[in-house]
């Protein structure tokens, strides 16, 4: 057994003794080291979580700065930096799922009739991510020959810019060209003061969608 030296016993610099010191401190400190790194990968995980699962935040790619809006389009954006376009069914369901039925699952998003030849879908895009679409389908109404909208979505940063408005123009034109007078669709209630600016008409008494809401029937004729 180790016997301490008289200066070590009245100094306390017992070699032995500093050696396990040290070593319980570098292993105490490396300890506290590795908690707090969990804790903040756990932080991290956390915000990504939320930044994940939140439809209204996005990341800005170049910067890194999180933009509102489910698609993170800019609030300002000129109706007219959107161009109208043909789209495929697949191009819109993100869209339709995000803003029409974000508590049901994304295949409710796919209607039928997507892939009819006559169905005709537009979508606005904002730097190539659609943030408005609209999709006619030949259905007829009333015992006539029709088109009806359907699925007509816009991110809610861009409301109000008059991009709906042009998707609705636009599709209604392309229905008119094919010699079809008559449009309708399921509008939501909350809805009837958009189509009626743009010269649609209430035709039904109120009724229930269960997995949206109410809704009534609205028509318009076509205008090229």
């Amino acid at each position: 057994m180790a016997t301490a030296s008289p200066s070590e016993l009245k100094t306390g610099a017992n070699p032995e003794h500093a050696s396990r010191q040290a070593m319980t401190n570098v292993t105490a400190v490396a300890s506290l080291r590795m908690r707090l790194w969990n804790r903040a990968q756990e932080m991290m995980a956390v915000e990504l979580t939320l930044i994940s699962y939140d439809p209204n935040l996005t990341v800005e790619p170049s910067s890194g700065r999180i933009r509102h809006g489910v698609y993170g389009a800019s609030m300002s954006l000129p109706a007219s930096s959107c161009p109208i376009t043909h789209a495929r069914p697949e191009d819109l369901v993100a869209l339709r799922h995000a803003v029409l039925r974000p508590t049901l699952p994304i295949d409710s998003a796919r209607f039928p009739g997507d892939l009819e030849p006559t169905t005709i879908h537009l979508c606005a895009r904002a730097d190539s991510v659609v943030v408005a679409c609209a999709s006619f389908m030949a259905i007829p109404f009333a015992g006539r020959d029709a088109y009806q909208l359907r699925g007509m979505a816009t991110d809610p940063s861009i409301r109000g810019t008059g991009v709906g408005a042009r998707l609705l123009a636009h599709g209604s034109g392309l229905v008119a060209a094919r010699g079809i007078d008559l449009l309708w669709c399921n509008a939501r209630c909350s809805a009837v003061g958009f189509y009626r600016k743009q010269g649609w008409t209430v035709v039904s008494p109120e009724f229930d969608i269960p997995t949206a809401g109410p809704h009534v029937k609205m028509t318009a004729e076509p205008r090229r």
